[in-house]
């Protein structure tokens, strides 16, 4: 894990300074003390603590300052190492682990936390997630194209192909589907027999897949359910 760098902590400038002027009030009460030690009043307890009352509090809330910027900066420092752990799990975690475990949202989060300097295989993931939202949606032949000309920027890996092959065959499922729905026989058998059937023939789970269409599938056999007059 890359180290805090001192210059990326706040107030590390300021506590210097706090610390210049500790040292320049320590020095001005030496010069007032060498001043005063022949002065009879300087022998009185009382005198010696109003005399110098002042910049002992002066100081000690210099202190306090300090005190209280070291706490943010031990804050600060916590931040930091939480950062490079975010962008070392990015950096070093292989894309398909990344998709499995990443949504829209919280990519967007941590691209802004990790500013200028985030991994750029956050690029490639986002695409990935869109390509993955896309398919979730009803069919776009614009957005299908524009999420399939993307994907020539992201690496070669199992989940590049997985979607694009699903990208590929969207238009073609979402023909079937419609034919299906002309057909009119919105039947519990008819719908497991289509979805059985685009299955079996694209080699894919409409349900996981496509869930736009399934959806749509189930919900007309739904609506046909509920306008049937209940048999008694």
């Amino acid at each position: 894990m890359m180290a805090a760098n001192a210059q990326d902590l706040p107030f590390s400038n300021e506590i210097s300074d706090i610390n210049k002027q500790i040292d320049s009030l320590e020095q001005e009460i030496h010069e007032r003390y060498k001043q005063g030690k022949n002065n009879d009043l300087y022998n009185d307890e009382q005198y010696r603590q109003i005399y110098f009352a002042g910049l002992a509090k002066q100081k000690a809330l210099l202190r306090n300052n300090i005190t209280m910027l070291e706490a943010i900066i031990e804050t600060s420092k916590t931040k930091l190492q939480w950062i490079e752990t975010l962008r070392n799990y990015y950096s070093t975690t292989p894309i398909d682990t990344l998709f499995s475990h990443s949504d829209s949202t919280s990519l967007k989060v941590h691209k802004q936390i990790l500013e200028k300097r985030y991994p750029k295989v956050m690029d490639e993931l986002q695409i990935l997630l869109e390509c993955s939202e896309a398919l979730k949606k009803k069919y776009d032949e614009e957005q299908i194209q524009t999420c399939l000309q993307k994907c020539q920027r992201v690496r070669e890996c199992p989940t590049k192909e997985y979607l694009e092959g699903l990208l590929s065959l969207y238009k073609d499922i979402n023909d079937e589907v419609a034919l299906w729905l002309l057909d009119k026989d919105y039947s519990l058998y008819s719908m497991a027999i289509e979805i059985a059937y685009i299955n079996d023939n694209f080699g894919i789970d409409l349900e996981f897949d496509f869930p736009y269409l399934a959806n749509k599938i189930r919900g007309t056999v739904q609506k046909k359910m509920k306008e049937e007059p209940q048999k008694k």
